[in-house]
């Protein structure tokens, strides 16, 4: 039986449609291998960029500690550290009790040491020397 003049039956039909069908198959392989490809190189990039990214922010954050008058008690810390959350910059802050000490972490872009010296001694505890 014939269609359109082809004979599906003939040998060399029969052949090219297995050989389309091949072609079709590793065409979507080729596909499938591309865009994979693709995406992994899109998720570099981004990884690239967000470690860009966090090295810029980590080169604007200082850190200083300061010996402070009177910083005794756990009740210290969080009065010293109320008058430091006002200051826009400020990130965070450890105490140590028995040292009397407190280390401070701030974005110098977005204020500055003496901001910071000036909330602590606010919160009524005067800085006695500053840490290298």
């Amino acid at each position: 039986m014939e269609c359109c003049g082809i004979d599906p039956y003939h040998p060399l039909t029969t052949v090219s449609n297995t050989l389309n069908h091949f072609i079709m198959r590793i065409s979507k392989l080729l596909f499938t291998c591309l865009t994979f490809i693709t995406i992994l190189s899109c998720t570099d990039n981004s990884n690239a960029a967000n470690n860009y990214i966090t090295t810029n922010i980590q080169k604007e954050v200082h850190k200083v500690s300061y010996t402070l008058k009177k910083y005794t008690q756990n009740c210290c810390t969080k009065m010293v550290e109320y008058n430091l959350k006002e200051v826009e910059g400020y990130i965070k802050s450890e105490s140590n009790i028995e040292k009397q000490a407190i280390t401070v972490w701030f974005d110098t872009d977005k204020c500055t040491e003496a901001d910071i010296k000036f909330a602590i001694n606010r919160s009524g505890y005067s800085i006695i020397e500053t840490e290298k």
